[in-house]
């Protein structure tokens, strides 16, 4: 965002950067809880599943 001709400052961009993952990190920690939480009736491997398929979205939403 701070290399293309956009007008955004180096400051500007950190700020909302900053925003996004704190707000990110947060809502992805209440719903996997809550997904966890849910997935006790299969055991405790329901914590491993959750983890696993957290891991591969998020990996599929980095890539693009």
């Amino acid at each position: 965002m701070q290399r293309t001709p956009r007008g955004c400052r180096l400051r500007a961009v950190g700020r909302a950067f900053g925003i996004w993952a704190l707000a990110g990190g947060a809502l992805g920690a209440l719903f996997g809880g809550r997904v966890v939480t849910g997935c006790w009736c299969i055991g405790a491997a329901g914590r491993v599943l959750v983890s696993g398929a957290g891991f591969v979205l998020e990996g599929r939403l980095c890539w693009g």
